[in-house]
């Protein structure tokens, strides 16, 4: 990283990954990949859900369905 990123707290020997998601068309689906880590917030970054290690799919991996409110 440098001191133009725009991240709050990002470092170099972490993998980030940070998505938009449009849900106007309707739900999508999302393959949380083995040994991952995350968390899905809204657009004001509140908590929805924790995805990953922490959740019953304990880091093997799974499906998430993400729906409008």
């Amino acid at each position: 990283m440098e001191s133009n990123s725009l991240f709050l707290t990002a470092n170099a020997d972490t993998v980030c990954y940070l998505a938009r998601l449009d849900l106007s068309d309707g739900p999508i689906v999302i393959d949380q990949p083995s040994g991952g880590l995350g968390t899905i917030e809204d657009s004001l970054f509140s908590w929805v859900i924790d995805i990953g290690r922490p959740r019953s799919d304990r880091g093997l991996g799974g499906k998430h369905l993400i729906v409008a409110p």
